[in-house]
C-alpha cells in the first residue's frame, strides 16, 4: 500500500485513538506517537514530535524505521503488536532508531486500542523523549495518511517468549524515565481472603490501567492482569505460600 502524507486532520479512526487516555494526554504533551493498523502493520499517523525524533517529514520513512521487517528492533515492535491485546497494560519495548546520521536507543510504550467500529490500532509512543525547540521547529507537523488500511481479523496469538530484563536494567530504566520527578505514593489493601480490597488511583496511573479493574482480584490474578508474571513463578510461590 502506498501512503500519502498530508497535514490535515487525522482520519476518524486515528482521531478516536488520539482521544483515548493515556494517548490523548501524551499527544497533548508533545510525546512522539506513531499509530499503525492493518496486516501487515502500516503507519497511518505520526505526531510532529515523532517526525522531529526521526528527522523525516515522510510517513513512509517513519513506517520503515519503526515497522520495517528487515530491522531487528522493528521485529520486536511487530511481535509486541501481534501479541498485545486491547485493554492490556502498556508494554515497553526498546528499539534503536538510526536515521540521518543519528542513532538513538529509545524505549517505546506500546498499547493496542480498538475503536467503536471494532478496528484495532497499535500505538507506539516514546514518553521520555522531548524534542528540542530546534528539532521540533524543523518538523513538518503531524503526518497522516489520506486513507487507513483495512484492519485484519482480530486474532490473539500466543505471546512470544521474551527475555526478562535484569534488576539492574530495570532500575536504570526507571531512574532514567523518572529522573527529577517527585515520588508517587499509592495505597493498596488486601482482605482476609487475600484479594485486593482497595487500591488508590495513583497505582493505576503509573501502570496505565484502571485501578478499579484491579479490585477483587487475588495477587496471582493481579499479576496476570498486569502481565507482570508471564511464567507464573511469583504466582506459584504465592499459591504454595513460599513467600
Amino acid at each position: 500500500m502506498t501512503t500519502s502524507d498530508t497535514h490535515q486532520s487525522p482520519a476518524s479512526g486515528t482521531a478516536a485513538v488520539l482521544a483515548v487516555p493515556p494517548v490523548g494526554s501524551m499527544y497533548a504533551a508533545g510525546v512522539p506517537i506513531v499509530v499503525a493498523c492493518g496486516e501487515p502493520l502500516r503507519a497511518v499517523f505520526a505526531s510532529a514530535s515523532a517526525a522531529a525524533l526521526t528527522g523525516t517529514g515522510r510517513l513512509a520513512e517513519i513506517d520503515a524505521l519503526v515497522f520495517a521487517p528487515n530491522r531487528g528492533g522493528a521485529r520486536g515492535l511487530a511481535e509486541v503488536a501481534s501479541s498485545l491485546r486491547a485493554g492490556a497494560p502498556p508494554r515497553l519495548q526498546r528499539l534503536r532508531i538510526s536515521a540521518h546520521g543519528r542513532s538513538e536507543l529509545l524505549t517505546f510504550q506500546c498499547l493496542t486500542i480498538v475503536d467503536a467500529s471494532g478496528r484495532s490500532f497499535f500505538v507506539a509512543a516514546v514518553p521520555d523523549f522531548r524534542a528540542s525547540a530546534a528539532r521540533l521547529s524543523a518538523a513538518p507537523g503531524d503526518l497522516v495518511t489520506t486513507s487507513e488500511p483495512a484492519a485484519g481479523p482480530a486474532i490473539d496469538p500466543p505471546a512470544p517468549e521474551r527475555s526478562p530484563w535484569s534488576v539492574a536494567e530495570l532500575r536504570a530504566e526507571f531512574e532514567r524515565r523518572f529522573a527529577g520527578r517527585r515520588a508517587i505514593r499509592f495505597l493498596w489493601q488486601t482482605s482476609a481472603d487475600e484479594t485486593v480490597a482497595s487500591i488508590s488511583a495513583e497505582f493505576g496511573d503509573v501502570l496505565g490501567v484502571d485501578a478499579g479493574d484491579l479490585r477483587g482480584r487475588s495477587l496471582p490474578q493481579l499479576l496476570e492482569r498486569l502481565g507482570a508474571d508471564p511464567q507464573r513463578r511469583v504466582a506459584t510461590a504465592l499459591e504454595r505460600r513460599e513467600t
